[in-house]
C-alpha cells in the first residue's frame, strides 16, 4: 500500500512539475524561449512527455475498474490536447471548445465516481478492491 502511494505521489508531483514548466516556458517571451534548450519548441517536447504521463496513470490506475479507467483515460487525453491547443494558438473550436470539454470532462468524472461507488458497493468487505476476488 505504501509503494502504490508513493507511485502515485511521485505521479502527481511528476504531472505538475510539467504543467507549471509549460506554464512557465509558454509565459517567456519568443526572444528568451529562443536562448532556451529546443528553443521556441521546448513546450513541444515538455507536452509530449506530459502525454506519456497518461500512460503511466493507466499503469497506476490497473487496480481500479475498467470503466472508471476509461473514463479517467478519458479526461487525461482531452485535457492534455487542450492544452496543445491552447499552447500552439490553434483556435477551439467546435467539439474541443473549453466549455464543451468542460462539460464532457464533468460527465465523465460522473459516471466515474458512480462506477467506484458502485464497485465499493459491490465488495465484500474483505478489503480486496482490485476485483480479482481471490
Amino acid at each position: 500500500m505504501i509503494r502504490q502511494t508513493v507511485q502515485w505521489i511521485v505521479y502527481f508531483v511528476t504531472v505538475a512539475a510539467l504543467i507549471c514548466g509549460l506554464e512557465i516556458v509558454t509565459g517567456l517571451p519568443a526572444q528568451t524561449q529562443a536562448s532556451l534548450p529546443l528553443g521556441t519548441h521546448l513546450w513541444i517536447a515538455l507536452w509530449c512527455v506530459l502525454g506519456l504521463m497518461i500512460i503511466a496513470f493507466v499503469r497506476l490506475s490497473r487496480s481500479y475498474p475498467p470503466l472508471f479507467i476509461i473514463c479517467t483515460t478519458t479526461i487525461c487525453a482531452l485535457d492534455w490536447l487542450v492544452l496543445g491547443l491552447k499552447y500552439s494558438h490553434i483556435t477551439i473550436a467546435g467539439l474541443l471548445s473549453a466549455s464543451n470539454v468542460e462539460i464532457i470532462s464533468n460527465v465523465l468524472n460522473i459516471a466515474a465516481i458512480a462506477v467506484i461507488a458502485f464497485s465499493w458497493a459491490k465488495d465484500d468487505d474483505t478489503g480486496n478492491t482490485d476485483n480479482t476476488k481471490l
